[in-house]
């Protein structure tokens, strides 16, 4: 006669209504290993200026220290974990609390749903993680520092007053652009000028212009300066006109 396999950790007894791994039931199994390999500490680096977090070679906006580690946890932390058994089909974050305060150095507790081979209800587990924010400059608030920019948005066509009442409409209501946009200048009666750090911004603030204003834009360059290399240095200058839109 051929015994039924029996679950080495409890004794459950296989009658084949069960799903075995490792010769353990499956709570048993979800008990005893760890399904996913997860760091006891995950590193992120984090902006002391504007609170940006690095993820890969980008760095994103994260905001005050607990907006920043949700925001990793929520969207990234995924990105720093994987199997630890061929066993798995599939597995996401379902909620996290934290365990300590949030500051440079959190403890953050991280539960996931895991989908076994073969097996249709998930299994849920739960890690320790610490957070460790490492306080660095990203690289616009490093180009601050050192005083540079890389765009010039000349604006005109209306008068000083109304370009700044639409700049600052633009501005509180996109963080984004606010955060990337170094000076505006008054350059009286010709209108206003805005340093940018990146290309990138520029074009979505003139984008916001364009929803409400007619905009006529030309492109030119400049010559700022030689790079390390010797190379000249280019910034880019966006010459904008704006007109009141029929209505």
């Amino acid at each position: 006669m051929i015994k039924a396999p029996v679950c080495i950790r409890c004794g459950r007894i296989n009658d084949g209504s069960m799903h075995f791994i490792d010769n353990m039931c499956i709570e048993c199994y979800a008990k005893e290993r760890k399904l996913l390999c997860v760091s006891p500490e995950v590193k992120v680096l984090y902006c002391r200026v504007c609170g940006a977090i690095k993820t890969g070679h980008k760095w994103i906006d994260g905001g005050d220290i607990r907006e920043a580690i949700e925001k990793f946890i929520k969207d990234y932390f995924i990105d720093v974990i994987k199997p630890c058994s061929d066993q798995i089909r599939d597995y996401k974050l379902s909620s996290f609390h934290f365990v300590t305060e949030p500051s440079w150095r959190t403890r953050v507790k991280l539960y996931f749903e895991i989908l076994i081979n073969n097996l249709d209800t998930p299994i849920t587990q739960d890690y320790n993680v610490i957070i460790r924010l490492v306080p660095s400059l990203c690289a616009v608030c490093h180009m601050f520092r050192g005083g540079d920019y890389n765009v010039l948005v000349q604006l005109r066509g209306l008068g000083a007053d109304s370009l700044y009442n639409i700049i600052e409409e633009i501005l509180s209501k996109n963080t984004s652009i606010a955060q990337r946009t170094i000076d505006i200048l008054d350059r009286g009666k010709k209108g206003l000028d805005i340093l940018f750090y990146e290309r990138g911004v520029a074009s979505r603030f003139i984008r916001e212009l364009a929803k409400k204003y007619i905009v006529k834009a030309k492109y030119t360059a400049e010559t700022v300066g030689i790079q390390s290399t010797g190379r000249m240095r280019r910034r880019l200058v966006i010459s904008v006109r704006l007109s009141e839109k029929e209505r």
